[in-house]
């Protein structure tokens, strides 16, 4: 379950957390396995992400999409708008109509990062979104070549002091979770990092393994497979505890730096004024979904962990998240970029 260190987040601790756990302790006591309500839905729900197709996030989409349709009684079909780091997707919601037919389905930090790190955004978190659901969290992870001989977060900071001409970082852009990461190891290392932004991820990590670049900051679930099989080096993960599916990958709070202490989940929000009827129907056939054993089974396969906050407890949950990344941001001096 995410959970961020006080430094970065103005909200206290135990409050957040028991707010997460009164939440799924309600969803557990609520009997979730009728169908989700009465209300019925004339046309098919779409979830439009900010990811093309054949991705990690599009293949946990349709998971999500095949276990949702008979619930709600209708197709849910995957809508892939890959574009700006996902802003074209939120754009896409931001001006459907709020009758239930169109959710945002990706990562939290498109609604919380985002408007701290790019001026002249068209969308607010607050007046154009109508929260309802998490679905999973995920840490992040910094990933080296083999060939720096690196294992350690020790390793790392004697490495790029050994090689300041050489140390880059690769992130899937300009002001995304990973480029912030990656600034922030920087700061922690107190050694300076370069950063190499890319157009995705998997460009990012087609360097990697070429051996052109010797440090990414990725999704840690992209690369575990990689590492285990020798090609790449995960160094450590940014989660407070180890994630269950990658139990041998230590954190970085284990190795000394317990300021890089990130969680990220995806989550699903409509638009504005989606009616309290179809929100909570959509938010209960998604707690049913997220429960289903072949969708925590298949999330677990992802190296992602089921998470299920909702309607005005994700609300509460994004509203931190945003302080959370405004602090990170003001502390690194980030300058923002034009959207």
């Amino acid at each position: 379950m995410p959970h961020f260190p006080r430094d970065h987040r103005p909200v206290a601790m135990p409050a957040r957390r028991q707010l997460l756990q009164r939440t799924a302790a309600a969803l557990l006591l609520g009997g979730l396995s009728h169908r989700a309500s009465a209300v019925t839905f004339s046309k098919p729900l779409r979830l439009t992400l900010g990811f093309s197709a054949g991705g990690g996030a599009d293949l946990v989409a349709r998971m999500l999409a095949a276990t949702m349709s008979p619930i709600l009684g209708q197709p849910v079909i995957v809508n892939n708008k890959a574009g700006a780091g996902g802003r074209l997707a939120v754009m896409a919601v931001k001006s459907a109509e709020p009758d239930g037919s169109m959710l945002f389905f990706g990562s939290t930090s498109v609604l919380t990062l985002f408007p701290h790190v790019f001026t002249g955004l068209q969308y607010d978190l607050y007046r154009d979104f109508t929260p309802v659901s998490t679905a999973c969290w995920f840490p992040y992870a910094v990933v080296v070549s083999p060939n720096t001989g690196v294992s350690d977060v020790a390793g790392l900071a004697a490495w790029v002091k050994a090689h300041p001409a050489k140390a880059f970082f690769g992130t899937p852009g300009v002001g995304t979770p990973q480029h912030l990461i990656g600034s922030l190891l920087a700061k922690e290392l107190g050694a300076p990092l370069t950063h190499l932004p890319f157009k995705s991820g998997s460009e990012a990590t087609q360097q990697l393994l070429a051996g052109e670049l010797p440090i990414v900051v990725a999704t840690a679930g992209q690369f575990y497979g990689l590492h285990r099989s020798g090609r790449v080096r995960m160094v450590a993960t940014t989660g407070r505890n180890r994630a269950a599916a990658m139990s041998n990958i230590p954190t970085f709070t284990e190795q000394g730096m317990p300021a890089i202490q990130f969680e990220d989940s995806f989550g699903f929000v409509g638009p504005a004024n989606l009616p309290t009827a179809e929100r909570e129907a959509l938010s209960q056939c998604i707690g049913q979904t997220i429960k289903a054993p072949a969708v925590d089974q298949g999330l677990r396969k992802q190296d992602m962990e089921p998470l299920l906050v909702q309607d005005a407890a994700y609300a509460t949950y994004l509203r931190e998240e945003r302080d959370r990344w405004g602090s990170v941001v003001r502390d690194l001096k980030f300058t923002p970029t034009k959207e």
